[in-house]
């Protein structure tokens, strides 16, 4: 009985010393993960703040590309009617030359006056 009783303290004595270190360990690894818990939530908060202002910029640019979008739109009117402009008084002087003259077009920036197909011109007198 003596040595029974002898062999299950030290059994005890072996699980005790066991638990303490086990305990110990899940101690070390709860402690790391509360501290990467703390970190997950620091980096959630700052994915929130930077999606935020991300969002933020997105909405400032798409309204700046709709800016000048609408600039550009003006300048391709404003060229559109100057070239315009400039072929009939162009055009129709060169007409004056040469009646068969009714149009022009466009190439490499340049005006050119055509007897058919191109851009009509209006030669008012």
């Amino acid at each position: 009985m003596k040595t029974k009783l002898l062999v299950s303290d030290t059994n005890l004595s072996s699980c005790s010393a066991f638990n303490k270190e086990l305990l110990t360990e899940l101690e070390k690894y709860s402690d790391k993960f509360s501290e990467c818990n703390s970190e997950l939530n620091a980096l959630k908060i700052n994915f929130s703040l930077l999606r935020v202002d991300l969002d933020q910029k997105n909405e400032e640019l798409d309204k700046l590309i709709n800016e000048k979008q609408e600039e550009i739109d003006d300048l391709r009117l404003q060229y559109d009617l100057l070239a315009e402009n400039l072929a009939n008084n162009l055009c129709c002087k060169a007409k004056v030359d040469n009646p068969g003259i009714s149009s022009y077009k466009i190439e490499n920036n340049m005006i050119i006056c055509l007897e058919q197909g191109g851009l009509d011109i209006s030669c008012s007198r």
